[in-house]
């Protein structure tokens, strides 16, 4: 089986990879792809090319600023659409089912946020240091999601 993850962005843009499930392996030969999506083009591309059979996509949590939370629901809508258009077959993954897969749930509960998110945010470019050498949790994310979640589907 092949899985993309995604992990949706407004400010930098989406993160995506495929990974293999049959090889228990991030597919080195598919590239990672960060961008903004301005049009739906580069995902169609990437979908065309990598050939999934499914896309989990991280789900959005209500978030203290309700714009944020509306534009990032409408990208995660948009890439959905996309990828069903398609016939991909498409699945919202909650933030703290994947990360509890890797055991990061909880993860400085104790600090403040801004300490919380750096220890977060490096702790999930170590896992994905693991497939390939990168410095940007987003990316990491899209690597992480379908590795956590592998075993459920």
């Amino acid at each position: 089986m092949r899985i993309v993850g995604v992990d949706p962005s407004i400010r930098k843009g989406q993160a995506y990879s495929l990974f293999d499930v049959k090889n228990n392996m991030w597919n080195k030969q598919s590239l990672v792809q960060y961008g903004k999506l301005e049009s739906m083009i580069q995902w169609l591309n990437f979908l065309a090319v990598a050939d999934p059979d499914l896309v989990l996509i991280e789900d959005q949590y209500l978030a203290k600023n309700y714009k944020t939370a509306k534009e990032l629901t409408l990208v995660s809508g948009k890439l959905a659409g996309v990828a069903e258009m398609m016939k991909v077959a498409v699945r919202f993954v909650n933030v703290a089912t994947w990360q509890s897969r890797l055991g990061i749930v909880g993860i400085g509960a104790k600090m403040n946020p801004t300490q919380r998110k750096k220890v977060k945010s490096e702790t999930l470019i170590l896992l994905a240091g693991r497939f390939v050498d990168l410095k940007d949790d987003d990316i990491a994310a899209a690597i992480l999601i379908p590795w956590a979640m592998r075993f459920e589907l």
